[in-house]
């Protein structure tokens, strides 16, 4: 195939056309040129018919719609771009689930669209080929870390586990308030059974006081009658001498 004249080659003095349609002016390409690229790279017509699988953005159209698709395809991935903001929003698990899902699904779709663009794409690109390209590598390196992030199925069980924790944890606190409640309770009531047993013993001291000073008195008045006891016995003593000394007398 390479050996066949292409239609461009037939005069080697004949200038590039490429080099004469110029380049693209207020965002557009014709796509005759991107044909003649790729025709200049060693594919003749039936190669790039039979065996070119362009992304939905770059297939065959009429002339004049090629960048309106670009632009929708531009758009399209921007919207798969923006699905990780949409899952933030989305509260049942289910839906989440279902929904990354789909955006897997459309990564794996994007990276296979990507991946036979830059394969056809391989040789020489003209300036809003690269940015496309470029646009699109970007745009699969962020569906690849985005599928790579923990689900939001993950992160809300991670976030009912923490939950139930802080409900365990407050369950917790609320149980050692009470114990210390109680524990205050008892230390007032020590604090004023003490009281009492202070008052109680100071009675029982000012009882003690009174008995020793009774007891005192007691032994006083013991002592006393002890000594009136003795003079009464040497009063009584000396009242039988006498009597015998009478009766010695009267004999």
């Amino acid at each position: 195939m390479s050996s066949q004249k292409r239609p461009h080659e037939a005069d080697d003095n004949q200038p590039n056309r490429r080099q004469d349609t110029g380049p693209p002016t207020s965002g557009q390409e014709d796509p005759s040129a991107l044909t003649e690229e790729l025709l200049s790279d060693g594919r003749d017509e039936s190669q790039l018919q039979g065996q070119s699988q362009f992304p939905p953005a770059f297939s065959q159209l009429p002339s004049g719609q090629g960048e309106l698709l670009r632009h929708e395809e531009v758009s399209s991935y921007e919207n798969i771009s923006g699905a990780s903001s949409f899952l933030s929003q989305m509260a049942h698990d289910d839906e989440v689930s279902d929904r990354l899902d789909a955006l897997r699904a459309d990564y794996e779709r994007l990276k296979t669209d990507f991946d036979q663009f830059r394969s056809l794409m391989a040789g020489r690109s003209s300036p809003l080929e690269r940015s496309i390209t470029m646009d699109l590598i970007e745009r699969v390196q962020a569906l690849e870390r985005e599928a790579k992030a923990p689900s939001k199925r993950d992160l809300l069980a991670e976030n009912q586990r923490l939950s139930r924790e802080v409900e365990t944890i407050k369950a917790s606190h609320d149980e050692a308030q009470t114990e210390v409640a109680r524990l205050r309770q008892q230390v007032d009531a020590a604090n004023v059974s003490r009281d009492e047993v202070e008052r109680e013993a100071e009675r029982l001291q000012e009882d003690n006081r009174r008995l020793e000073m009774a007891v005192a008195t007691k032994t006083m008045e013991l002592a006393n009658m002890r000594s009136e006891k003795d003079q009464l016995a040497r009063s009584l003593n000396n009242a039988w001498a006498e009597i015998a000394s009478l009766r010695a007398d009267e004999a």
